[in-house]
């Protein structure tokens, strides 16, 4: 009995001890484990606003080419004459009854 017992602690000693030599590797591995986890967490975060700020980048794009299309249509000579008959109430001038004042 006595025997047996001396046997399992010597059998418990050299477990112990490999367990001792194994376990700065093992806790290297958890600690790199725990920052790659952080870093692709914080990977995971800047790619999702990498690609947020393109499609809001995209948006702003598309609006400003509707900006320039509309200023192209408000500013050509057909609208503004358009919209001064319609909203102003503008006539055509008639040449023949305008007066040229001329300095002599």
């Amino acid at each position: 009995m006595m025997v047996r017992i001396k046997e399992r602690l010597f059998e418990i000693k050299l477990e112990i001890k490999l367990f001792l030599r194994f376990l700065p590797l093992s806790v290297i591995l958890l600690v790199m484990g725990g920052f790659l986890i952080i870093y692709n967490t914080h990977y995971i975060k800047v790619d999702n606003e990498i690609i947020r700020t393109s499609q809001n980048i995209l948006t702003i794009q598309e609006s400003i080419l509707n900006l320039k299309k509309e200023k192209s249509k408000l500013i050509s000579p057909k609208n503004i004459e358009s919209r001064a008959k319609e909203e102003l109430n503008m006539v055509n001038v008639n040449l023949e009854k305008v007066r040229f004042l001329v300095n002599e």
